[in-house]
């Protein structure tokens, strides 16, 4: 989730942050949302759970390994009472439950310490990067079953697609000018969470999305996936960006991330694409 960023956007975090340690068992949320009184956690060794209310299907799937970032809920919150744009909405948030599996130890930010860290100019690059991505952690459950329905993901096992979800921000996009031939971009993301062109999938959030591959218009609206082949050959498909003919937020899966998992995760390489007569068809 902090990949990409410059060592000037962490210094005020570093800067900041207390190393814990927390015994095997700890619950570190126990059935409820977590507010603005929680810290911001980062996980250095060991694993813990990571368990939504509306997740049930996956129970126990999303885990908490090192380098997992945790608490954006606190910085939304905070940022909302800041006044800040690029804030999530509280309604219908997920009950959590978190629990260290062994012992474990976080690097936490104290809430006090939001505004002395995300307040400062370099800080601010890693805020709207944490604002991006807590939208794709509320919505993770139902984005993960979504994607295990395509034929590019039906094979991955959750414990995967929620990995990928670290890479997958939430951009939103204005209205479509009039001019098809002028298509409005999406507001600028946060900086290294730029999505890169080419093919991507889309969750749609809010809205509804709109993307011409090959000359078809695709549309697709919330709480569907839409958008192109991951793994079509090069030059395959004219793809152009996608568009929205009302407000929109989607959280987008590039081909990069997918890529960039595989680097570091050979059991999800091996895992894409679909099967046709009992053999995988290869990415």
């Amino acid at each position: 989730m902090l990949s990409g960023l410059t060592a000037d956007a962490l210094e005020p975090l570093g800067q900041a942050l207390t190393l814990v340690r927390h015994d095997d068992g700890a619950r570190l949320f126990y059935d409820e949302v977590p507010n603005r009184d929680a810290p911001l956690r980062i996980l250095v060794h060991g694993h813990a759970t990571w368990d939504p209310a509306h997740s049930s299907d996956d129970n126990g799937a999303w885990t908490l390994t090192t380098g997992s970032v945790f608490g954006l809920g606190a910085v939304n919150d905070w940022a909302a009472e800041a006044g800040l744009d690029r804030t999530w909405p509280r309604a219908d948030l997920p009950m959590i439950r978190c629990r260290a599996k062994g012992p474990i130890s976080t690097l936490e930010l104290a809430p006090d310490r939001f505004e002395a860290v995300f307040m400062s100019k370099p800080g601010g690059v890693l805020r709207d990067r944490l604002l991006a991505m807590f939208p794709t952690v509320v919505h993770g459950g139902e984005i993960v079953a979504a994607l295990r329905a395509t034929p590019q993901f039906s094979r991955v096992n959750a414990v995967a697609l929620y990995r990928l979800l670290d890479l997958a921000p939430t951009v939103t996009y204005q209205p479509t000018a009039k001019d098809p031939d002028q298509p409005q971009q999406p507001a600028a993301p946060p900086p290294g969470l730029a999505v890169a062109p080419g093919p991507a999938l889309y969750y749609v959030l809010r809205g509804q999305l709109q993307l011409v591959v090959d000359e078809t218009l695709l549309s697709f609206g919330a709480g569907e996936v839409g958008g192109s082949d991951l793994f079509a050959d090069e030059g395959a498909a004219t793809l152009k960006a996608a568009t929205a003919t009302t407000k929109a937020t989607a959280v987008v899966v590039t081909k990069e991330a997918v890529a960039a998992l595989s680097g570091y995760m050979p059991g999800f390489a091996r895992s894409l694409g679909p099967m046709f007569n009992g053999q995988r068809v290869k990415p």
